[in-house]
C-alpha cells in the first residue's frame, strides 16, 4: 500500500493546493497505512500532542477525504477486473456475490456506473398560445400596479 499512498497523498497535496508540513505527511501516511483507523493514535505518533491532535486531524479532514477518493480511484481496475473475470470463470469463486457487490461499489463511487437510459416521449398537441399585453390595473381614477 505505500506507493499508492504516497502517490495519493502527493497526489492530495496538489489537488489542495497545499505544502504539508513534515508532521502533516507523515500523519497522512501513518493514517492511510493504519486503513484510516485511531486518528488519535496516528496523530500522537507523527508527532503532535494531546491537546493539538484534534485540531491538526480536523485542519486535515477534506485531505484525508481526497486521498480516500485516489485510493478508490486506484482500485477501481482491479474491480472491473474482478468483475470480468467473475464472468468468464468457470471455476466457482467463493464469496462471489459479496465480491461482486464490493467491485461495484468501487466502481460506482470512483463515476464508473452503468448508463441509466431514461426515455423521455413528448407528444405536441396544440399550438401557440398568445398572451395579452399587460394593462394597469385602475381603481377609483389611480393606478394601483400593474396586472
Amino acid at each position: 500500500m505505500g506507493r499508492t499512498t504516497g502517490g495519493a497523498i502527493g497526489s492530495a497535496e496538489k489537488k489542495r493546493g497545499r505544502k504539508y508540513t513534515a508532521k502533516q505527511r507523515t500523519f497522512l501516511k501513518l493514517y492511510t497505512d493504519n486503513n484510516f483507523q485511531d486518528a488519535r493514535g496516528c496523530a500522537l505518533q507523527a508527532g503532535y500532542t494531546e491537546s493539538t491532535y484534534l485540531r491538526a486531524v480536523s485542519d486535515l479532514k477534506d485531505d484525508v477525504l481526497e486521498i480516500t477518493k485516489d485510493l478508490l480511484l486506484a482500485h477501481a481496475p482491479t474491480a472491473a477486473r474482478s468483475m470480468t473475470q467473475m464472468l468468464t470463470s468457470d471455476e466457482p469463486i467463493p464469496n462471489a456475490q459479496t465480491r461482486l457487490a464490493a467491485a461495484k461499489e468501487v466502481l460506482d463511487r470512483t463515476g464508473i456506473v452503468k448508463p441509466e437510459k431514461v426515455e423521455h416521449e413528448h407528444k405536441v398537441t396544440g399550438g401557440l398560445f398568445v398572451i395579452p399585453s399587460k394593462q394597469a390595473l385602475v381603481i377609483d381614477g389611480e393606478i394601483v400596479e400593474d396586472a
